[in-house]
This record gives structure tokens, sequence and C-alpha cells, in this order.
């Protein structure tokens, strides 16, 4: 019986499987050791991958609900139930984390809960409900609090965050950071998972009493194992200290009480892999708790003083960085010890002033200079000048003792002159240290010369993507300053008054933020197609806090993060998804409207994507295999899933994508990149690929027959003559249309170029039908204006990659020619006789994919419609037919037989949207496109050409016209 419900999780429909892994809950619930078995977790693993969500979330919590009852099954399924967390469907990656948070509390000791931890932990950002159980579960495990004596309990869950923290090292610690932020800010403005801001009920709430508890609790017993662990293990400190920073990032309360026990690990001697992580994280701790100590005795902030300038003259960048924050906290807040700060000052700034008098003065080499005391003052100067005010009098100090009121200018000068200078790492430097000195100076980057120099760098082709990164860098760090400066500023105001007008504050402050942003924006944008991904992944960054303080438009930026969206760094793309996801739910139709540049942009960047080792451009594809079961996916799917929501939307993007195909400035590999997206975006309902059959028949059988009749209208005439019912449409010989071809070739080139679009369209349509299982007689059913009839699903089916081999062998073949001779002009040679000839066989071949636009119909349905049409016509409405049902309006079949050749192609884009609403008019419009290929059982055809012609069949069984 087992083995038979095992056969049966197979089956094709959703419901017999769903219930089949039922069934076996069933059995397992008397027998749970029957997991055990090898062919039982096989299916279960199966059924674990299944394409239907119940199926998936039935399999789960088969194993779910007996895996705890031995911890053998837990190591023989915790492997493939914890990739589950990472499913598609939310009621799965609910469910997997409550078994995983169970196995957490009911085997504390099993070994694998650190991984459990950071799986979970990672879930933090996702949708809301999964966002509230992660902290529910997190609240339960760690941040509830323990009876005083229960130390055990305490040191168990310090040694798991603990291992978690050293985990997650490798990627980081911003989930944990993220929790934390949660817990204890849950009412101030915290971001939802779409992206969207909570409605704040108060801002700063208090958290309760019991979490605060908890987690004094905690910051006690973690500094407790701090002490426990000096000159022992160096990776269990580092984990410690980095989480007791964590804790003092949301919550530096905790540790007001230690601030005395820690400042001593300033000087510990460590593994020098671990020391300066473990030096930032101290002196960030001191710099969030020490300006909270009351009464801070003047022996300990002296001491610390000097610890952190020792470290500031001696340590290597990231803990300079640190160091000096720490101090502009320290002296900034408390000591108001400004004179240490200028005698380090006046220190470092010497060195560059008398390199600098060297290499102007003396015809110093500039690599001369370039000494461990240079570079460290380099650097030094502009930390300093980040983090304290050399404008404000208590910064330049008393007139005698002093700095001079033009320090800041002086300061700007030299380093503008090393940022100029021959040695490539000493402008790097000179670069990176003129960031930092632009933070609290902020009116530099407004200056020209610095704009012009930022710009010159960010639009320089050269490959220098280390100095563009620096620059957006800078910009960035000065953004979020800026944004950090404005939010300590709000709740200063908060605390001291409640009559200041914040808004206005604010106002004035983001405002010079929003007037640097727009000098640099274009250039900024501009590196969203640049070859390197760094320079990619900052340029993100800097619009991400562009977006986040609101300080441009954003309609502006939808296009770049459009392309982005295509990018094969995923931290960049995944960033691109979530600011366009913001976007057009805060501003609803931006993202469509921004679709067509888009979609250019993508097509460049792939190109400048695919360039290859020897420099040669590849074909550009718009399509990708991801995932480890390599499934085909378009690299613009997030687009579309982000716009098919409702059926206005994804219309308008069908529309918009497929009247690229009518425009001349669309290149062919631009239509290839489109066609390869269209043939592979993630459709869902039969709708959507439907309608864009529906609107590639309305484009082919215009555009279409309008290049078959270009083409016709410059041949030469033909030698026979005479012959009434002879036609070009019957010539099929290639040798009879060679001899017509014209002497002047160009508009027949250009016409056999613009129709590659029509058979790339035509080879699209014949790709959809195969993959959906679409059949002729249900295209020619369908009908845009029905409400819910093609509402249902649709299943992708597997089948051959979508290979135009046609259009890629044009496009080869244009690749070539402008390798060989990239300055003669195509279009404006003359061709040889083979040329020619391929001409010839490239239209007809053209011809004949446009014979199959109306094929005959074989499915049932479609025969009793044809019936149907026959019977109404023999019943008197033999020149009559309808074109919209809902107005009852007829026109007559004289009408039907307009030569559309003279319709231009520029207008079909027009009618295109004027005809979609209604009704079904392919139909109508393939019978006047005089192209429906003739069949046995139509013994009338009408046909729409210059001199239309009535062709009578031997066949006189029926005696009327069919129009299907």
């Amino acid at each position: 019986m087992l083995k038979k419900i095992i056969l049966v999780v197979n089956e094709p429909s959703i419901a017999v499987r769903t219930r089949a892994m039922k069934c076996l809950a069933n059995i397992v619930e008397v027998d749970p050791f029957v997991l055990k078995r090898k062919d039982m977790q096989m299916g279960v693993n199966q059924k674990f991958l299944d394409t239907a969500i119940s199926v998936r979330e039935a399999a789960v919590d088969l194993v779910g609900k007996f895996v705890l009852s031995n911890q053998e099954l837990i190591d023989q399924y915790y492997d493939m139930l914890s990739t589950r967390i990472l499913d598609t469907g939310v009621s799965v990656r609910k469910r997997v984390i409550k078994i995983l948070r169970d196995i957490c509390i009911e085997y504390p000791d099993f070994g694998k809960i650190p991984e459990i931890c950071v799986k979970m932990i990672r879930r933090v950002n996702d949708e809301e409900g999964i966002q509230k159980l992660v902290t529910e579960v997190f609240m339960k495990m760690w941040f509830t609090p323990c009876i005083k004596n229960d130390k055990h309990g305490i040191q168990r869950k310090i040694n798991q965050i603990i291992d978690v923290v050293n985990t997650a090292h490798d990627t980081g610690t911003t989930w944990l950071e993220g929790l934390l932020m949660s817990i204890f800010r849950p009412k101030d403005n915290m971001l939802k998972s779409d992206g969207t801001v909570n409605d704040p009920i108060k801002k700063n709430t208090e958290p309760p009493q019991d979490i605060i508890l908890a987690c004094q609790q905690l910051a006690d017993g973690l500094v407790d194992r701090l002490i426990e662990l000096e000159d022992t293990d160096n990776a269990q400190m580092l984990g410690c200290i980095t989480t007791l920073h964590l804790l003092a990032k949301v919550r530096p309360q905790l540790l007001v009480r230690h601030a005395m026990t820690i400042e001593p690990y300033l000087n510990i001697k460590c593994h020098s892999a671990t020391a300066a992580k473990f030096i930032c994280s101290v002196a960030d701790i001191l710099e969030k708790v020490v300006p909270l100590v009351n009464n801070a005795s003047e022996s300990f902030l002296a001491a610390l003083e000097e610890h952190l300038m020792l470290l500031v003259v001696s340590r290597n960048q990231a803990e300079v960085t640190s160091c000096v924050s720490c101090l502009g906290a320290l002296v900034n807040k408390i000591t108001q010890n400004y004179k240490l700060i200028r005698d380090c000052f006046q220190k470092f700034y010497r060195v560059l002033d008398v390199s600098r008098s060297q290499v102007l003065q003396k015809n110093y080499s500039v690599d001369n200079i370039y000494t461990p005391s240079f570079r460290r003052s380099l650097f030094t100067i502009g930390i300093l000048m980040r983090y304290f005010d050399f404008k404000s009098p208590s910064g330049l100090g008393d007139k005698h003792g002093g700095l001079p009121a033009s320090i800041c200018d002086d300061v700007f000068e030299c380093l503008m002159f090393f940022c100029r200078c021959a040695n490539l790492e000493i402008r790097k430097q000179a670069l990176i240290s003129l960031g930092s000195f632009c933070v609290l100076n902020d009116e530099y980057l407004t200056r020209m010369e610095l704009k012009n120099f930022y710009c010159d760098i960010l639009r320089s082709s050269a490959n220098d993507s280390g100095f563009k990164i620096i620059c957006m860098r800078n910009i960035w760090i000065y953004l979020t300053e800026s944004e950090m400066f404005m939010h300590n500023k709000e709740k200063e105001w908060e605390k001291l008054s409640k009559h200041e007008d914040l808004k206005e504050m604010n106002d004035v402050s983001s405002g010079m933020a929003s007037r640097i942003i727009q000098l640099y924006l274009e250039e900024v944008l501009e590196c969203f197609l640049n070859q390197d991904d760094s320079v990619r992944l900052w340029a993100v960054k800097v619009i991400q806090i562009v977006l986040r303080q609101g300080l441009v438009h954003p309609v502006r930026m939808v296009p770049y993060l459009i392309c982005l969206s295509t990018d094969p760094k995923l931290e960049s793309a995944h960033r691109a998804d979530a600011l366009l996801k913001d976007i057009d739910k805060t501003y609803s139709g931006f993202v469509n409207m921004k679709v067509q540049f888009g979609l250019q942009l993508c097509f460049k960047l792939q190109k400048v994507l695919q360039i290859n080792s020897q420099g040669k451009l590849e074909i550009i594809r718009g399509y990708t295999k991801r995932g480890s079961d390599q499934v085909t996916t378009s690299l613009n799917d997030f687009l579309y899933t982000l716009l098919r929501t409702t059926k206005p939307q994804r219309r308008a993007l069908v529309q918009t994508v497929t009247k690229q195909f009518d425009d001349q400035k669309t290149s062919l590999q631009q239509m290839l990149y489109i066609a390869d997206n269209l043939a592979y975006f993630p459709y869902v309902v039969q709708d959507e690929p439907l309608y864009l059959i529906h609107q590639i028949d309305l484009l082919i059988s215009m555009a279409g027959t309008h290049l078959l009749a270009t083409f016709k209208e410059h041949l030469k005439p033909s030698e026979k003559e005479g012959d009434v019912l002879d036609d070009d449409d019957d010539v099929e010989d290639p040798q009879v249309l060679f001899n017509r071809l014209p002497d002047d070739m160009s508009e027949v080139k250009k016409c056999i170029t613009s129709a590659q679009a029509c058979m790339l369209l035509l080879i699209l349509k014949d790709h959809l039908k195969n993959m959906y299982g679409i059949t002729d007689s249900k295209i020619s059913r369908y009908s845009p204006s029905e409400q819910k009839i093609y509402e249902k699903a649709v299943t992708r089916r597997c089948v051959t990659d979508f290979n135009p081999k046609t259009t890629i062998d044009v496009i080869k073949k244009q690749m070539a020619q402008q390798v060989l001779s990239p300055e003669l002009n195509y279009s404006s040679r003359s061709l040889c006789s083979e040329e020619k000839l391929d001409l010839v066989v490239k239209y007809l071949d053209f011809k004949k994919l446009m014979l199959k636009l109306d094929p005959e119909d074989r499915d049932s349905e479609g025969e009793e419609l044809r019936e149907k049409s026959i019977l109404n016509n023999s019943a008197g409405s033999d020149n009559m037919v309808y074109i919209n049902s809902t107005k009852g309006s007829l026109i007559s079949c004289d009408d039907l037989s307009l030569n559309l050749s003279h319709i231009p192609a520029s207008t079909i884009s027009d009618t295109l949207k004027e005809e979609a609403p209604d009704v079904p008019i392919p139909q109508i419009v393939k019978s006047t496109s005089s192209l429906a290929k003739p069949s046995v059982r139509k013994p009338y055809q009408v046909r729409g050409k210059r001199k239309r012609k009535k062709i009578e069949s031997s066949d006189d069984e029926n005696s009327n016209e069919e129009f299907t």
C-alpha cells in the first residue's frame, strides 16, 4: 500500500498529488520510522521540488509533524528541509521556519543550530508575515528574560549568538542588526519588506521592559564572557565584541555600565587578522556609549583620548577612521579638547605642505615623496576634516597658537594638487581624502573646479574603474553623513524644545544635498552602463540613498534601474529590483512610462558586458539560464513580473515592446534581444501569450503586407504580358524575380531588412504556440475584450530554446561586414549577383512565412465555427460581416478587400492602439491581407492587392465566400 501511494504522488493532477501526500501523513502518523525508508525519503525529496505550492507545503508538513520524534530523522531530512526556507511559496517558507524553530527549542544541543539561526535571520526582510514570524522565533529563543539564577540558560543563549555571529561573519551581520532594529524600534518609521514605510504611532517608542531586561542580561553576560576569553580564543573574542557592537548600535544604554571595562581593549594584543576588526568594534562601541556616561571621570576621558590618538598615528586606515570618529564624539560632545586635535592636524598637514613645496620648487620627483609618513598624513588630514569643523572658532583656536582662517581653502588646494599628480597611488589616496574633506565642507562640492574634476573621472572611457568607484563612494559618504546629521539634529531638537520648526530645519539641510546631487546625477547614472561590476554596484548605491532621501524625482532613474535589473551581478540587480518595486508602488505608472528607454539601456548594457576576452562582440541574447536546473528565463523577467499584476499594465507593456519592431531606429540586434524577452517572460494566465500573439498578428498583417507590396512595386515589369490572371504573387522562381530586380537596389534592401522584424515575430509566434500549447483555432477565437475566459493558468512546456536562425545569420553577416570594413556604408554600396540572389531568397522565405499567418484549422471547434460562418453567409448575408458585435455595425464585403499596401508603416502603432481594445480584428485583417494560404476546402478567396481579382474554383459544391 505504501509503495502504491508513493507512486501516486507522481500523478499529473495537483489535487491527486496533494491528497497522496496527506495519505502518506496518515501512515507516518502510525509509524514515524517509515520516514527512514530510502524510497520514502526520495519520494518526499521529489515532492519538495514539486511545481505546485500546495504539494510542496504538504510534503514539508508531512516531515515537520514527525521529524522531531527522533534526532536521526532530523539528521536525515535537515538538508533538504532547510533549503525550502527559500521557497517561492510564502506558506512553505512559514512552515519551514516553524519546524526549524521547534528543532532549536526541542534539541538545543543540535550541532547545526547556528546555521539554522543564520538561515532564519536572513528572512528578517522577507514578506511581512514571515518577518513577524522570524521576530517571534528569536524573541522566544534569545530575547525572553531568564530567571536570575539561571546562569546556564543565559550562557547557552550567549554561546548560540556568538556562534551565529561567527558563522555569518563572511556574509556580514546586516541581518542580525535588522532583527535587533525590528525588536527595539518597531514603530520608529521601520521599512516594510515591500519598501514602504510603516505608519509611526509614536516616535522612539520604548520597547517592553521584558525585552530590555533580556538584552541587559545578554550584554552583561557577553562582557563577562569577553573577560573570560581574554588571551585565549581570538575568534570567540571577535564574535563576542561584534555582538556587543550590534547591541550598542541599537541600544547603547545597555553598555553604559561597562564603558570602563571595554576601554582597555583598545590596546588588546591579538592576532593581526582579527586585530583591525576588534579595535574598530571597540572604538565604535565607545563612540556610542561614552557620551551617555554621566559624570565620567577626567582620568578615564584623558586615558581614552590618549589611547585613541596613539592608534591614529600607528594603525591602518580602517582603525584610524573608527578612532577619529570616536575622538569626534568625545571631544565635540564632552571634553572640548580641540587643542589636542589642532596639534595632531598641524603635525600631519606640515608633512603635506612640505612635500608639495618640494615638488613645486625643487623639481623633486613626486615618487620620492610617497613615504609611509606622507601616506598617513594624506589620509588622516581628510578624516580629521570630516569629523571636526575647522571653520568654527573652537576648531580654529586663538590667533596666536591656532590655525589660519583660510585653512579649509589651503587644505582643499593641497588635496587637489595631489589629485592631479602623475603618481596613481598618490592620486587615489588624495581623492579618498578629498571625499572625507567634503563631508563637513560640502560647499566645495558645488565649486566648478571639483565638479568638473569628478565629472571628468566619471565620464572617462579609460579603464580607471578604481577612480570612478572612489568618486561615487565620496558622494555616497557625503549623502550618508548628511542623512545621519539630519537624523541626529532632529533627535536633539525633540529633546531640547517642542517649538522648533523641525521640517524647515531639515529642508535647509536636504536642500544642499539635493543641489549637490543634481550636479553629478547624470554622470552617476551613466556608470550603470560601465563594464566593471563594482562601478555599477556603487552607482546603484548612490541612487538608492538619493531615492531614500527624496532628493531627485524618481522618474529620471527608472530606465537605468530597469537596465540594472538585468545585471549578472546579483547584488546590483536585487538593489535595482527593490527600488523599482518601491517606485512602482509609490508612483503608479512611472515604470511603464519608461519601459521603452529602459529596454534600450538594457540592450546597451548587455552589449557592453558581452564583449569576450578577445574583444569581439558576440550575439546579444535577451534570455539566460538560471538556477541549478538551468531554467531559461528572460533577462527582464522582474520587469514583467512587476507590471503584470493588472491587465492594463501588462497590455501597455506588450504594446510598448512590440511597437519597437515597427520603429526604423531599432536595430535588428535589439529586436532579437526584445524577442528573446517576449519568448521567456513569466506568463501566468492564457491571456498573456494570447494577447502577445494578437498584437503580433496585427503588426504583421499590416507591416508585412506593406513590405511585400513595396518589394513588388520596385520590381521591373514582367516580360510576359496580356494574361489578366497572371499575378506577381504566383511567381516563386528566384531566377525570374532576380531578372526583374531594379538597377537601384537601395529600396529593395531596405524592404528586406525591415522584413526581418516580421520574420522574427512570426518565429516568436510559432515558439509561443509550441511552448504554451496554443492552437490556431484558439488564436482565431481569442478576443481581447473578453474578461474572464482567458484568465486560466497556463503551463509552460519544455521545448527547444528560441533560436531564430535566419535573423541570427543576418546579424552575424552585418557584424562581419562591420569588422572588415567599418567605414563602408553597406546600404549605399552596389551588390554583386550572389547578394542580389540572396535578397530574392529572403523575400520568398518571408512570403512563405506570411502565407502561414492564417493556416487551415484542424481543431474541431474551428470546423464548427466555419460551418456556422458558411450557413450565415448562405442565409443572405453574403455581402455583410460584423466588425463589432456589441455595436452591431456592418461593413460590406467589398470594403474588406481594400488594398492595405498603401498604409505606411509609421501609422501601424496608432492603428494598433485604436483597434486592440475593441474586438478580435486579426481575423478580418488577415482576410484582407491577401496572404491567406490556399486551402483545399476553400473554394473562393478574397485577395487584397493592387488589382483585385476573384478566382473561381472548379469545385461547385460551395458557392459562398468564407472569411476566417
